[in-house]
């Protein structure tokens, strides 16, 4: 006999770490297994089932969307895209985020399906009722949203992100990260870092720079430029989703060749997308919290001003140049991609129990405010329209304002090297007097010359030699 200190033989070992194994897997997977892989049935947040008072109060809003079990697929991350290896924890407030990369260097970020608000929630108020009414407002959101609007994305040239549905057990993989991140439903999506030269969804991109990045380098030198066209139609593209949070972590900037100072928007983080709110309570409050930007995805009173407010510092930036045209252009565009039959092939992209539940809403919804698109942009335009900030940088600049004829006035600004104006401007806009009130002028030091028709008395022209006030460019400046 073999005693109890003799070694278990080699097989015997194999084939008891198989069993383990095996049962480990069958435990998450509730014996669902097809076409080689496993699959689990859970629900995204089934805290937020509440009774029909409660939705009275709070809204309905997403709530059947997140408590439905849906169907998923298990990952192994030294499997998933030829192996993943974690190597950092992601700094978002809401979703638990874990960076990736693969073996060739590509960079790639878990984000959790479910969200946390305990980082806006003060301490003192942590486990109180006000506390949970916070945690609840997260059912306003879509918790697949990202996945209903990539084919949209594509077919748009809205540059973003793809990302997949996936469940991630404790494994040996996640290292040190197993007890934070093992055993959660995420949300598994490219990072807009690194080279994606040969992924169309990502741009082709070579590179990327984060949003006060290159405020800066623009700050110091007009050779950098974006490409605003794209930054207005990827605005009423957040539009169309009623996407009222696209802050300035939430876009990337990407260029195709190294060493070119010309970069292209790239969106990210579609948290608020899709978004819906409907409690009677919760529209009471929100005028006195002063959130009225958050606005329901079916509103068929929808105003534009409001939705897009929380973003102003960034479209007073990137959008100074655009005309109206440029606007009835971009919402053009829009509207003849995305075809009913786009719009329902992306929605399809959900989950087959979410689809089930709300695909044909959601279309018939998305197809209304696509038509609608034409007057969002002119309402968008309009507000910015009112008081525009043209700015200059560090470098030697010239700004020119000439009336043209009796409503219009046009403001050129050109680049000075060596005491040379170059013949063509790097900034050119014709403004409608009927439409601009008001425009500022931005130096940010140089030797700038300003030449200004005197004549013009219908529109305030001011020049500002120092900073601009806008506070993306104090954050930009806190920038280390």
């Amino acid at each position: 006999m073999r005693s109890k200190n003799q070694p278990l033989p080699s097989l015997y070992k194999i084939t008891l770490i198989t069993c383990l194994c095996l049962c480990y897997s069958l435990s998450y997977t509730q014996n669902a297994f097809e076409n080689g892989a496993y699959y689990v049935k859970l629900a995204a947040g089934k805290e937020y089932k509440k009774n029909r008072l409660h939705q009275w109060f709070w809204g309905t809003n997403n709530r059947q969307l997140w408590t439905t079990p849906v169907r998923v697929k298990i990952v192994s991350l030294d499997t998933l895209y030829g192996g993943l290896k974690p190597y950092k924890r992601g700094g978002g407030n809401e979703s638990k985020t874990l960076r990736l990369r693969s073996e060739e260097g590509k960079e790639y970020v878990l984000r959790s399906v479910n969200k946390t608000r305990n980082a806006v929630i003060p301490g003192i108020l942590r486990g109180s009722f006000f506390a949970g009414f916070i945690q609840d407002g997260v059912s306003q959101s879509h918790p697949y949203a990202s996945l209903a609007i990539a084919t949209m994305c594509s077919v748009a040239s809205v540059y973003h992100p793809e990302p997949i549905l996936v469940y991630v057990p404790s494994q040996p993989a996640l290292h040190k990260y197993n007890d934070h991140y093992g055993n959660n439903l995420y949300l598994i999506e490219e990072r807009p870092d690194g080279n994606w030269s040969t992924t169309n969804h990502m741009g082709n991109f070579v590179e990327f720079e984060s949003t006060l990045k290159l405020l800066k380098k623009m700050k110091e030198d007009n050779a950098w430029s974006i490409d605003q066209a794209a930054y207005i139609k990827s605005r009423l593209f957040d539009v169309l989703l009623a996407d009222w949070d696209r802050q300035q972590d939430n876009w990337r900037w990407g260029i195709h060749q190294t060493g070119s100072k010309h970069f292209i928007p790239f969106s990210r983080d579609r948290d608020q997308a899709l978004f819906s709110t409907n409690g009677k309570m919760t529209r009471l409050l929100m005028p006195l919290m002063h959130v009225e930007f958050m606005q329901d995805l079916s509103s068929r009173k929808q105003n534009t001003a409001l939705l897009t407010s929380q973003d102003r510092e960034l479209d007073r930036i990137f959008s100074n140049e655009m005309e109206k045209e440029d606007w009835v252009q971009a919402a053009g565009f829009l509207k003849n991609s995305l075809t009913d039959s786009v719009i329902e092939a992306s929605v399809k992209k959900l989950p087959a129990e979410i689809y089930a539940l709300s695909g044909a809403t959601l279309i018939r919804t998305l197809q209304y405010r696509r038509n609608q698109l034409d007057r969002y942009a002119l309402d968008f335009y309009t507000v910015l329209a009112k008081k525009v900030d043209v700015n200059g940088s560090a470098k030697d600049e010239r700004f020119e304002v000439k009336k043209l004829g009796e409503d219009k006035v046009l403001i050129n600004l050109f680049r000075i090297n060596n005491g040379s104006t170059e013949n063509d401007p790097y900034y050119s806009r014709v403004f409608v007097l009927s439409e601009t009130k008001r425009v500022n002028l931005y130096g940010f030091g140089g030797k700038d010359v300003f030449v200004i028709d005197e004549n013009i008395k219908e529109i305030q022209i001011r020049f500002h030699k120092g900073e601009n006030k806008n506070p993306l460019f104090k954050r930009m400046i806190d920038l280390r």
